[in-house]
């Protein structure tokens, strides 16, 4: 996905102010992924900011405890990010998964008038 092409074809011409969106979501992925049904592993995972990669503006590595399955932890993420993540008038916004050797990565890239992010999350057993 390229995400300057998507930004330009809704009038955007770059993610106004990156540091204070991936801040935000930054503190906000933290406190609502881990919450006490979370499948992942709070200490094992880790979760970083980089506000001038517009591929990846947060990053997230999700362990998933051993008794939880693949599809049940990406079901959560996924009912978590619309639940409590998302913008809740996005101008845009495009969710991929990709089944990988090991887990699955989620892909989202979203934004409303005036700021907007992008994620990878990688979710994987130890």
């Amino acid at each position: 996905m390229d995400h300057y092409t998507i930004l330009k074809k809704y009038g955007m011409n770059s993610v106004p102010e990156a540091y204070e969106t991936s801040l935000a979501f930054f503190h906000e992925i933290n406190n609502t992924i881990f919450d006490e049904d979370t499948p992942f592993i709070e200490e094992a995972s880790t979760i970083s900011q980089n506000s001038d990669d517009i591929e990846a503006m947060i990053k997230c590595k999700l362990v998933i405890s051993a008794d939880k399955d693949i599809g049940y932890a990406a079901n959560y993420l996924l009912a978590k990010w619309y639940k409590s993540l998302s913008y809740s008038s996005p101008l845009f916004e495009r969710i991929d998964r990709f089944v990988e050797e090991n887990g699955q990565r989620v892909e989202i890239f979203t934004f409303k008038e005036g700021c907007g992010c992008s994620f990878v999350f990688l979710l994987n057993y130890k």
